[in-house]
């Protein structure tokens, strides 16, 4: 499913823009269906403030076997960069290169709270690139609904030429390993309005000399609205 998300991502050519309709789909081994929203960093390629709406018209034939992956501070590293890392070594290290930072995300769902982060993770050693990987200090002051992830795994990933990530080797493909925070929700109940889902990211760098993903002034706060129409 990340390794989904992370092809979805790279292969999307515009920048999103307010009232558009950027909203991805895969599907797991097990034969359930996942809606993709988008990376916050998305949102905000600089990192400044940001708010941003997508109205999304979704097909309800699969609904009840749809949840929803919510993407919060996330990352990924590869093998174009770390030609001498591999599988779960990839994800660590995408985890100490970006995520550092005090981090704080929320998720709500048709208004109502469902999810919040409130963690620091900082790398005690080692360099800005993360290689040989160094250790993390993490702690977490509440997590509700949020799941910690790092692939254990490598995957491979098609970077198309046209991507609209900043900075990543467009037109080629790699191994990569991710880290992130994500919120993963059960398939939507059905209902006669729209369904709502806002989340909002904030992310200041954990200390001095370091940066929070590529963002040395920290990330955010970003808030992104989806309008999800089911027909």
């Amino acid at each position: 499913m990340i390794a989904d998300f992370w092809n979805w991502s790279v292969k999307i050519a515009d920048q999103p823009t307010n009232g558009g309709s950027w909203v991805g789909e895969s599907e797991t081994d097990e034969g359930r269906r996942v809606l993709f929203l988008m990376d916050p960093v998305d949102a905000s390629p600089s990192g400044q403030s940001a708010t941003l709406q997508q109205n999304c018209t979704i097909s309800s034939t699969n609904r009840s076997n749809q949840s929803i992956l919510i993407p919060l501070w996330i990352a990924w590293a590869d093998q174009h960069e770390h030609p001498g890392l591999n599988n779960h070594n990839l994800a660590l290290c995408a985890r100490g290169q970006y995520n550092v930072g005090s981090i704080v995300g929320d998720v709500w769902i048709d208004d109502a709270p469902y999810a919040h982060i409130s963690a620091l993770m900082t790398r005690t050693a080692g360099n800005a690139t993360n290689e040989p990987v160094a250790e993390i200090t993490h702690n977490v002051n509440n997590n509700q609904n949020v799941i910690d992830y790092a692939t254990t795994k490598h995957f491979s990933l098609d970077v198309q030429k046209n991507s609209s990530k900043p900075g990543v080797r467009a037109g080629s493909i790699t191994n990569a390993g991710s880290h992130g925070y994500w919120v993963v929700h059960d398939p939507l109940p059905p209902n006669p309005n729209p369904h709502r889902i806002r989340y909002r990211l904030a992310v200041e760098p954990p200390g001095i000399g370091f940066a929070a993903h590529d963002f040395p002034n920290g990330f955010g706060p970003v808030e992104i609205t989806y309008i999800l129409n089911y027909t």
